[in-house]
Formats: structure tokens, C-alpha cells, sequence
């Protein structure tokens, strides 16, 4: 599992006084839940004031769900699978401020399923393997205080990322039965533009 920056600037000036600057974060996350770190430059533009951060993110994600019923009896059900990545600026003192989630959209599966066939394998009759792919784009505009303090000054802001997923099976017919055995494996790529928008007086 890597984390890596590919860190570009972009500067824009508009007609007024505002202007903005462009960060650029590519982190491939793992849906196990493991915390990957990035930096970007911090705002430091004397004479300029931060006034907004704005934070697009871009979340492609493979991943294979794997199933076992070990019930002894068989049925047919639909699986889905909601993964999603999370963007936190470290604020310091162990404190992290969460500027974006960016949930990629999949589609449920059938599923059907024979009673336990002795073997827990995730294969066989009563297991098995679905592959699963989505993406997703989010925006979000910021302006808190403590965030735009984090952003500003010397150095690099230390940016935390990480993703997981949702897992959902039902029954068709026996809602109320027990879940078959599941385990989701796989990582997405994550891009993220982080901006600033600031003022020259």
C-alpha cells in the first residue's frame, strides 16, 4: 500500500482581486481502513489573505466481495457494497478536521446460494466471488476558521486519507436469517484538487 503526491501548482486571477492555487493529491487507499499520508504546501503569500479552500475529489475503486453460507439452508439474496474515501487536514494536538467523503455508487447483485457444502473456502457451491467497480466526484467550498489557520504559513499541511466500505446482504425471501460469511478485498485510486482562493488587498 503507497501513498504518493503528485503536486502541482496552478495560479488564476480573475478580473478582481481574487485569485486561487491549486494542490494536487493522488493516493491509492486500500478499503481495509489504513490511514495513508500526504502533504501539500501551506498558503504563504505575503501580503495575501486565505479567504476559502476548495476540495474536489475523484474516487475509483475495484474491489471482490467473497461470500460463504454455512447455514444448511440455501436461498437466494443480493449483496451490495458501498465503499467510500475520507480527506482530513491534521489540525495538530491530534486533532482532524474532515474537509470531504466521496462515496462511489455500485450496483447490488444477486446471489444465490446452496445450503453449507462442508468446506469454508469462499467457493463451491455455497461461496463465491463478485467483482465489484464504481467511481464518484464530490465537491466541497470551506471557509472555518481553524481550517484556513491550519492551511496558512510555512511548510507542508499534512493531509490524512483513508476508505472503507459498507457491506449489505439480504434474504429475499427470510430476511430475518443470519448473513452468510462476507469479506471485501480491494483498494481505489484517489484524486484530490485542493485550492485556495485568496485576496490581495
Amino acid at each position: 500500500m503507497r501513498a504518493y503526491l503528485a503536486l502541482g501548482a496552478l495560479i488564476l486571477a480573475s478580473a478582481a482581486s481574487a485569485q486561487q492555487e491549486s494542490h494536487y493529491i493522488n493516493v491509492n487507499l486500500n478499503l481495509d481502513g489504513t490511514v495513508q499520508n500526504a502533504q501539500i504546501p501551506r498558503f504563504n503569500r505575503p501580503g495575501a489573505v486565505l479567504t476559502q479552500v476548495r476540495v474536489r475529489g475523484y474516487y475509483r475503486v475495484n474491489a471482490d466481495l467473497r461470500f460463504e453460507n454455512r447455514s444448511a439452508e440455501a436461498g437466494i439474496g443480493r449483496a451490495s457494497f458501498r465503499p467510500g474515501a475520507n480527506l482530513a487536514v491534521d489540525l495538530g494536538a491530534g486533532n482532524l478536521y474532515y474537509v470531504m467523503f466521496v462515496g462511489a455508487t455500485t450496483k447490488g447483485r444477486e446471489v444465490s446460494l446452496s445450503s453449507f457444502d462442508g468446506t469454508f473456502d469462499w467457493a463451491g457451491t455455497s461461496g463465491g466471488t463478485i467483482p465489484f467497480s464504481g467511481t464518484q466526484a464530490a465537491t466541497v467550498v470551506l471557509s472555518d476558521a481553524p481550517l484556513l489557520a491550519a492551511l496558512t504559513g510555512a511548510g507542508n499541511a499534512n493531509l490524512v486519507a483513508n476508505a472503507g466500505a459498507q457491506v449489505e446482504f439480504r434474504w429475499y425471501r427470510t430476511p430475518s436469517r443470519v448473513w452468510p460469511d462476507i469479506e471485501v478485498n480491494g483498494s481505489g485510486l484517489t484524486n484530490f484538487v485542493v485550492t485556495y482562493v485568496y485576496s490581495v488587498p
